[in-house]
């Protein structure tokens, strides 16, 4: 890139340019010099003497310009103007000598600066005028002189104008030169800065890929390790749930059914601690429940099967439940809900868990006073709240309840138990329904936790049941009704001690029982026996529980027997749960899967 040319380097620049017209005009000089001399012999009388020693003076002056540029210059400038003073000494002024009178001018203007030509204008003009007056008078000077002065003048001016006008051209290319010269490194930086931040960029994006090839791989080691965990918590809450079937069904039957054990009631000293190894069952079978669901949100595998909801039938049956956590406490359980609340949109098993969840931390935290369980309908949609008088929570530690593992004081797992897992469930799952989980509480006066389920529109109505259903045409299996006729039960199980409990507790209650742990043959068994209901599970070794409801429910000799699905994962389509007549989870008590046959055929015969 070229570098920015100074003042001084222009200044050099023209001496050298001077430098080489001196050099010539000594060489044209050395040439004209005996030419000149020649016809001043022939025809000037007395200009013999003078031009050999001008022709001497050129010959010295072109060796040293080399060493004296300037001296040589003022020396050869001087030795022109001799020429012109010489010819008015000898010969009078005249045409010749106003020529002459230009010649060192002239010769200036090549060899030296525009001062210098101004100066040697000037004094020229001078000496010829002092030659002339002193030869000739004074008089003469205002005769003759006059064209030749005027003449030279011009001429200095002239040569001084053009020179000046030549210089301000340089210093303006120049300077314009100096201005390109700044942009283009000005560009030349930015291109520099440029090419820096492409490389850095390069580099950056090098990392990216890398950082990402990494993250991949973190990923696909954290989704293996996700799938692995996730097949590991089911299969153990698989094997967990097999022996806790027995454990919390047989000591339910144990308790609260003699008639599966010849009318025999279990003595008083044997009834706490069958009821505690009940309750300890049911306490392990929560904190299953709680892990495995935290691990089905985590891995985005937990997916809600939303149908119509009966609210108010599904508020008071979790009220109904609630009432064994009340225990021997001097505490009420309070309904705060109007009658005929519409239809609410959502998945009745995980409401319900919810809900359970909020007014089993409601009991557990409140000694004394109420626990509310109130809904209003509010827009398009229906808040539900708990509302308890319990020991309340500081407004800095509203947020922390809701993380995992977490209590809201330090003594509080201490003195209440439970893992802090049911308000982090509770809150995901109130998401996954639209909503969120929110808090109001105050220390030692209570808390109230709501959420809101969105109304079930006519179209999702249409979609399972068809326009004719509403909330008024559903109802709900009362516990003071008894079947009058002997009826027939279809139980349709795979793990043995489960189907053994099942079987004991209906054939207890009056059932005549018909038992199948094979999907192919429940479908011949339900197709030539024609039982009034059957107790189905999802598991089966044969065929998957959801293909024997569809076929069931396909064939119209047997889609009108009302079937219960009888199982700890309910998955299905909003068809297939709506083609249920009712839903036991596992690990069941006696009580529970009693109730649910019972309410099963109950609501079918109406």
């Amino acid at each position: 890139m070229a570098a920015i040319t100074p003042s001084y380097e222009i200044e050099d620049d023209l001496a050298d340019e001077r430098l080489e017209r001196f050099r010539m005009l000594l060489n044209a000089s050395l040439l004209a010099t005996p030419f000149v001399y020649g016809l001043s012999f022939l025809f000037v009388e007395g200009g013999i003497g003078l031009y050999p020693l001008l022709f001497a003076l050129t010959i010295v002056l072109h060796l040293f310009v080399g060493r004296a540029r300037q001296v040589c210059a003022w020396i050869f400038v001087l030795a022109a103007a001799s020429v012109p003073l010489y010819s008015l000494w000898t010969e009078g002024p005249g045409t010749h000598a106003a020529v002459l009178i230009l010649l060192p001018v002239i010769a200036a203007s090549l060899i030296l600066d525009r001062d210098a030509v101004l100066w040697t204008g000037i004094a020229i003009v001078v000496a010829a005028c002092a030659v002339v007056i002193h030869r000739y008078g004074l008089s003469t000077v205002w005769v003759v002189m006059p064209q030749p002065v005027i003449l030279c003048l011009l001429l200095v001016v002239a040569i001084y104008w053009m020179q000046q006008s030549f210089l301000d051209v340089v210093h303006w290319a120049t300077d314009l030169q100096q201005k390109d010269t700044r942009r283009a490194e000005a560009f030349y930086e930015q291109k520099q800065q440029l090419e820096s931040a492409m490389l850095e960029l390069k580099f950056a994006n090098d990392k990216l890929g890398r950082m990402n090839d990494e993250l991949d791989t973190a990923q696909r080691v954290a989704e293996n390790a996700s799938r692995a965990k996730s097949i590991f918590l089911s299969n153990m809450s698989h094997e967990l749930r097999t022996p806790l079937n027995v454990i919390i069904g047989y000591s339910s039957s144990m308790l609260n059914m003699p008639q599966m054990f010849d009318n025999r009631r279990l003595p008083p000293a044997y009834r706490r601690y069958i009821q505690l190894v009940e309750e300890s069952g049911h306490y392990l079978l929560g904190l299953i429940n709680d892990v495995l669901d935290l691990s089905k949100i985590e891995a985005g595998k937990l997916e809600l099967h939303p149908a119509p909801i009966v609210l108010g039938d599904m508020l008071r049956g979790v009220l109904t439940t609630s009432i064994a956590l009340v225990k021997e406490k001097p505490l009420s359980l309070m309904p705060d809900f109007p009658d005929g609340l519409p239809l609410v949109w959502g998945d009745p098993m995980r409401v319900r868990q919810i809900l359970l969840n909020l007014l089993s931390n409601a009991v557990k935290f409140t000694e004394t006073g109420s626990v509310t369980l109130s809904a209003r309908v509010e827009a398009n949609f229906v808040r539900v709240t708990v509302t308890d008088t319990g020991i309340g929570i500081s407004q800095d530690l509203l947020e922390r309840i809701f993380e995992r593992f977490q209590q809201a004081t330090s003594d509080t797992e201490r003195r209440y138990g439970g893992t802090g897992l049911g308000l982090d469930i509770s809150r995901r799952l109130a998401i996954m329904h639209g909503s969120d989980l929110q808090v109001e509480s105050t220390v030692n006066q209570g808390s109230s936790f709501s959420f809101t389920l969105p109304l079930a529109t006519e179209a999702q109505i249409a979609e399972l049941y068809g326009p004719a259903l509403d909330d008024k045409k559903v109802t709900v299996f009362d516990e003071g009704e008894e079947l009058m006729d002997v009826q027939t039960a279809l139980v349709v199980e795979d793990e043995t001690a489960t189907r053994k409990l099942a079987y004991g507790v209906l054939e207890a209650a009056g059932y005549v029982v018909i038992e199948t742990h094979e999907g192919r043959q429940a479908l011949e068994l339900a197709a030539g026996l024609m039982p009034d209901v059957i107790l189905l599970d999802m598991s089966l070794p044969d065929m998957d529980g959801w293909e024997v409801l569809r076929q069931l429910k396909g064939q119209a000799d047997t889609q009108a027997i009302p079937v219960v699905v009888f199982s700890a994962y309910p998955n299905g389509t909003h068809a297939e749960v709506a083609d249920i007549a009712g839903y036991i989870e596992k690990p069941a008590t006696a009580d529970a899967i009693l109730q649910g046959v019972n309410a099963a055929l109950a609501v079918g015969a109406r």
